[in-house]
């Protein structure tokens, strides 16, 4: 969870659920061009402590948001550039829509998707 004081004397709390910043993450890899699909990784667990295999793992610390997202990449889309773009849209999506600092976003890609139609 992501608590945000506001308020002139910051006598208010919004708090932003967990589902809500995965979500946010999902989404905005998802929406990246080159993206094949947002899917579960087996290395989370060795990436961040208390991870599981889900698609997107979020944890704040006292410097910011770290994010882990593991994606499939379409064809004929550079890895190195892709994975960057994923980067930028979504530490933009959180910072904008949230208002939090966000530390890093690590993607590991998974897979590669050929279109063999």
């Amino acid at each position: 969870m992501v608590s945000i004081e506001s308020g002139s004397h910051g006598d208010s709390r919004i708090i932003i659920s967990d589902a809500v910043i995965e979500t946010i993450v999902f989404n905005s890899a998802r929406d990246t061009e080159g993206v094949a699909a947002v899917c579960p990784f087996e290395d989370a667990r060795k990436r961040l402590p208390g991870a599981s295999g889900a698609p997107v793992h979020v944890v704040e610390r006292e410097d910011g948001l770290q994010v882990s997202l593991g994606v499939v990449l379409a064809d004929a889309h550079p890895i190195p550039e892709t994975a960057a773009r994923i980067q930028r849209n979504v530490k933009e999506a959180l910072q904008s829509m949230t208002g939090s600092v966000v530390d890093r976003v690590d993607v590991t890609v998974t897979d590669v998707s050929f279109d063999l139609t």
